[in-house]
């Protein structure tokens, strides 16, 4: 039908006679606008055809590449010029109840993968089954002579197959093989080059080794024994069912997307445009496999170090589909353009468009490595920005990704409102886009594979490296009024004045005895000497100690006597209370415990400021799995003396 339409080159109506009632779909509104040119053919010496009505289009394939069609109850008006012998005249003609009928072949070139190369129509078939059973023909408001109705049943059908056929014949070649040059120049495009593998930076043990993570490891064995598994209640089939029922049929209309429009200019002909109203995917719990495996690379290092190869992992996803049905509700508008064969008012289509795969299979394959060295120093809230959190991640690349598509199949569903001729157009979009498929299944599978593996691919890299490149600034952490090093500088200064006292708390004793011991002897040397030698045994300067030691309050100190009776004996003296004594002072201290106490003093000052200036508390998050760690993630709060001063002045 679209190609008699393309064939026969004419021009709309103005108006319409044919189809004025209401029920008349867009379709046939669109078929009764046209205006259609008939070429001259022996006495026919050419006319024109309008308002074309069909009931129905039967449309069946067959062979491998062959579709036959079939136009039921077709009426159209036609005027057109006769001449036998010199008398010419110019007939009106009412074709009424006609059949058109017709086969077309679209044998494949010889190229790979196999495209369709020209389509090939028979006039013969044509002639034979195109059936003009009712012609009124009038002259004027009498009838046309007897040899005008005999000429044109016998020329009209041959004429209408001729230009039909021929047009078919001559114009489908050059375009088929436009486009399978066209397509075949994009399946030979190739993929851009991954990047050749270079050293990672900084030593090897800084990388996270995925391969035994045991979060992946985990996630792995899940994919694999659980949601890949067809007989598990758990698995991806079974909650998929629960969640979106039998049909597990899920709309994408959530998204937010739709409608999607887009116009596809047709050179010569129209332009078509195209709007997907809705989009609903069917069947999605009817997986057959889902894997996540993490290969360890082969890597090889120049010296321990460092790593000769660009990334030390691969991952690789597959996921596997018995079937899968993506139902699409369209809007189909074809506007003819100044240039086309056909001439005529915008055609204006909506139905529903159903593709459906049979063991759909899907597979890609990713190159990572992560720097947990880079990304172990980073607070929680910083590894919420990318500028922070990506540049831990180095060589991130799509490496391949595959697609087998056994068998895919097309329906067209008009609204179920819809007039008869409504409906058998789309089934005959139907059969010839599913014989299609069928038959260039190979082509199909390369132009999928293609899509996903050259023009997915470098997409996607294209879109990573321009991320990596741009990840912007990576923001400060948040104020956590701490600081560990300050906190561990202040422990080790009490540690040493600890240490400091040590020696002091331990030998003085010992050492205040030996040099008592030292001045008594001297003392006992003096007095047995007599009163000369005692002056002259007399401190001779500033720097040398008394014979007898004498108290802060002049009480003599006897090394041997109780703290507690010489504090005593100084209350009953007069001195005062015991508690009016510093604690430096305190008689019933020792002298190296005195000696001490500025240095247990600073040593406390040193822990307050180490207890204080770090954090006083820390809330983790650990994520394990299967009892061991799978991600070390940084505090997720903390809080010291400062920040919850901070916080109290903040809150009034």
């Amino acid at each position: 039908l679209g190609a008699l339409m393309l064939a026969l080159r004419g021009e709309a109506s103005t108006a319409s006679t044919r189809c004025v009632s209401a029920d008349c779909d867009s379709l046939e509104k669109w078929l009764a606008t046209l205006k259609l040119q008939l070429p001259a053919q022996g006495a026919l010496m050419g006319g024109t055809c309008e308002g074309v009505r069909l009931r129905s289009v039967d449309t069946s394939r067959t062979g491998g590449d062959r579709f036959s069609f079939k136009a039921h109850d077709m009426a159209i008006g036609c005027v057109v010029d006769l001449k036998k012998w010199m008398i010419k005249v110019r007939v009106q003609v009412q074709i009424r109840h006609a059949t058109l009928a017709g086969s077309i072949a679209l044998p494949h070139d010889h190229g790979r993968p196999p495209l369709p190369g020209k389509a090939v129509a028979n006039v013969q078939e044509c002639t034979e089954g195109t059936k003009f059973p009712s012609l009124v023909i009038t002259l004027g408001k009498t009838p046309a002579p007897k040899w005008a109705e005999d000429v044109l049943g016998q020329l009209l059908p041959g004429v209408m197959c001729k230009a039909l056929d021929e047009a078919i014949n001559s114009m489908s070649e050059p375009a088929l093989q436009r486009m399978g040059k066209v397509a075949r120049t994009w399946l030979d495009t190739t993929a851009e080059p991954l990047p050749s593998p270079s050293p990672l930076p900084g030593p090897a043990t800084d990388y996270v080794d995925l391969a035994a993570n045991p979060a992946v490891r985990l996630a792995s064995a899940l994919m694999r024994r659980v949601l890949g598994n067809e007989s598990s209640p758990n698995g991806i089939n079974a909650l998929a069912t629960r969640h979106l029922g039998n049909s597990g049929a899920y709309s994408l209309d959530a998204l937010g997307i739709f409608p999607i429009k887009h116009t596809f200019p047709l050179p010569g002909l129209a332009e078509l445009s195209v709007t997907v109203r809705s989009l609903q995917l069917g069947h999605l719990n009817n997986f057959s496999g889902l894997t996540l495996d993490v290969t360890a690379a082969d890597v090889t290092t120049s010296s321990p170090q460092r790593v000769d190869f660009a990334v030390p992992q691969q991952v690789d996803v597959a996921v596997g589909l018995n079937s899968l049905d993506v139902v699409a509700s369209v809007d189909l508008v074809v506007t003819p353009n100044s240039s086309s064969p056909l001439h005529g008012t915008p055609l204006r289509e909506s139905f529903s468009a159903t593709v459906s795969f049979t063991k759909l299979a899907l597979q890609a394959s990713a190159l990572v490595a992560l720097n947990g060295a880079a990304l172990s120093p980073l607070a929680l809230d910083q590894l919420a920005s990318p500028g922070c959190l990506l540049r831990g991640v180095v060589s991130p690349m799509l490496t391949s990704a595959g697609l087998q598509l056994p068998l895919v199949q097309t329906a067209l569903s008009p609204p179920e409102s819809g007039p008869d001729l409504e409906k058998s157009v789309d089934r005959m979009f139907t059969v010839v886009s599913q014989g299609l498929l069928q038959e260039y299944s190979e082509a199909l599978e390369s132009v999928g594979n293609h899509v996903l593996n050259v023009t997915l691919r470098d997409f996607v890299n294209q879109q990573v490296d321009s991320t990596m490149a741009n990840v912007g600034t990576c923001p400060d952490p948040a104020p956590t009024y701490a600081s560990i090093p300050v906190s561990d500088a202040t422990l080790w200064a009490a540690a040493v004045a600890a240490l400091a006292m040590l020696p002091i708390l331990l030998f003085g004793d010992c050492i205040i005895g030996a040099m008592s011991g030292l001045k008594t002897a001297a003392a006992q040397k003096i007095s047995k000497a007599g009163p000369s030698e005692a002056e002259d045994a007399g401190p001779k300067g500033p720097h040398e100690l008394p014979v007898s030691l004498e108290g802060s309050e002049g009480a003599s100190w006897a090394p041997n006597a109780s703290g507690e009776a010489a504090a005593a004996q100084q209350v009953q003296e007069g001195h005062g209370q015991v508690g009016d004594f510093a604690l430096s002072h305190h008689p019933g201290l020792t002298l190296p415990v005195r000696v001490a106490l500025p240095l247990l003093v600073v040593c406390t000052i040193l822990l307050f400021v180490s207890a204080n200036s770090g954090p006083g508390a820390e809330v983790r998050a650990l994520i394990t799995a299967n009892g061991h760690e799978a991600v070390s993630l940084p505090p997720v709060f903390s809080f010291s003396l400062v920040s919850s001063v901070k916080d109290m002045w903040d809150g009034g």
